[in-house]
């Protein structure tokens, strides 16, 4: 029997957490328990975990510039340095602060911060997982999507009228999220990890279980996903689940299999459009409208913001004080704008060139990464699900979503760090 070790556990318990409690950033409770969650794992982890002899640091790579830049807005300077950079005159009483930092607020900067715990120590524990371990806590990550899935077609059909947030979208399938966008980004990050695994449910169950198996997880993800009615995750899902069929087909799986699969999908499809009483997929395609989209002219006042807090930033987590600077009286509602519905409008309105700067550096980091360990299966099928959430970035903002954003930290894990060799575990 194997023994697993201590990060494996504290990653799985800090997985199903953000799984249940991470779903959005209206429950600032659930975000600050997770993050507390995260710390004690964190030194869990150094206490009594391992040890460095079993751990690849190249995940630092990642971590360290995220840090670095927060530390940077955070840090105080002098009373004229921020007006400098480009931010606007009088966002603080010159006279009172004689010193202060580049952030509109350091509270909201720090709260962004340590939302990102999750995220960081999530890294930090998948780094130090061998082989066996990573494999099972994928298999984790998929039942959990598993029971996401089942709540929100449920959700979609009537029989769970339930949301653990105040706010959500009725009416469609959101599972323990509040927003169908960011249900359907779940499923884009862990679809290709069906695929990861699959070498290993062969040798397990036999290769025609293995594909029914599956091809079944498969058909659920694909129903979640329509039951959502997120126009961006319909297609970029499809994408997706097809780029992870051919990068499989070139591994030995059959092309018959393949030929099941479409067929299998298109047969959830028209069930999911005749069920009586639901009309899930209706609502669905008549959601694919663009005329009347609200996003443009967010997208207009978020880029007229960014300019006028160009090249600073008005630090994280202080998007919506710097919008309703900016934004003119004409667009002015009872409702507020929460968020750019573009993590790259929105990261230059928060963080300007410093933080597109960092952002760049990162992506090209992780894929320098995934292109040298290209023949490893597993890091092409989590890079994947990394693509599908930056494209789906461009209209929506997953990142800032503390369960969506623990996810793809442990992707961008498995694609930067090399798992140590399976070694015994000593109990402790």
């Amino acid at each position: 029997m194997k023994t697993f070790g201590l990060d494996f556990y504290l990653a799985c318990g800090l997985v199903a957490a953000c799984f249940i409690l991470g779903g959005s950033a209206s429950r600032p409770d659930f975000e600050m328990g997770l993050s507390i969650l995260a710390m004690f794992c964190l030194v869990a982890s150094i206490w009594v975990g391992e040890g460095r002899g079993l751990r690849d640091f190249s995940v630092g790579w990642v971590i360290g510039p995220i840090i670095a830049l927060y530390i940077l807005e955070l840090l105080p300077l002098p009373s004229g340095f921020s007006s400098a950079l480009g931010q606007l005159s009088g966002s603080y009483p010159q006279a009172i602060f004689s010193w202060r930092p580049v952030t509109l607020s350091p509270d909201a900067t720090l709260y962004s911060l340590l939302s990102l715990a999750p995220a960081l120590v999530l890294m930090w524990l998948t780094a130090g997982l061998n082989r066996d371990e990573r494999a099972l806590l994928i298999n984790t990550v998929l039942v959990l999507a598993v029971f996401e899935a089942s709540v929100g077609i449920a959700q979609a059909v009537g029989v769970i009228p339930f949301n653990l947030y105040e706010f959500y979208h009725p009416r469609v399938a959101v599972g323990l999220f509040a927003s169908r966008n960011h249900f359907g980004d779940l499923f884009l990050l862990v679809t290709p990890l069906l695929f990861a695994n699959k070498a290993r449910w062969i040798e397990r169950f036999g290769l025609y279980r293995a594909q029914t198996l599956l091809y079944s997880l498969l058909l659920l993800y694909f129903a979640a996903v329509v039951a959502s009615a997120s126009r961006a995750s319909i297609v970029l899902f499809l994408i997706i689940a097809f780029g992870s069929y051919v990068v499989a087909l070139r591994s030995r799986l059959q092309w018959r299999f393949f030929v099941v699969g479409v067929l299998a999908a298109l047969v959830g499809w028209l069930l999911l459009a005749w069920l009586p009483a639901t009309g899930v997929v209706k609502v669905a395609t008549d959601r694919f409208q663009v005329a009347d989209e609200a996003r443009w002219e967010i997208w207009h006042n978020s880029r007229r913001t960014a300019i006028a807090f160009w090249p600073s930033g008005a630090g994280f987590g202080n998007f919506r004080t710097a919008y309703e600077a900016i934004e003119p009286v004409s667009a002015i509602t009872p409702s507020y704008i929460n968020a750019a519905h573009n993590e790259y409008l929105q990261l230059l309105v928060e963080s300007g060139l410093f933080g597109f700067v960092t952002s760049i550096f990162i992506v090209v980091f992780v894929l320098a990464a995934a292109l040298r360990r290209r023949r490893d299966a597993l890091v092409t099928f989590a890079f994947f699900g990394l693509i599908g959430t930056l494209a789906h970035s461009a209209v929506d903002y997953p990142f800032r979503v503390v369960g969506l954003n623990a996810l793809i930290g442990f992707l961008c894990a498995l694609c930067v760090t090399v798992p140590p060799e399976n070694v015994t575990r000593r109990r402790r």
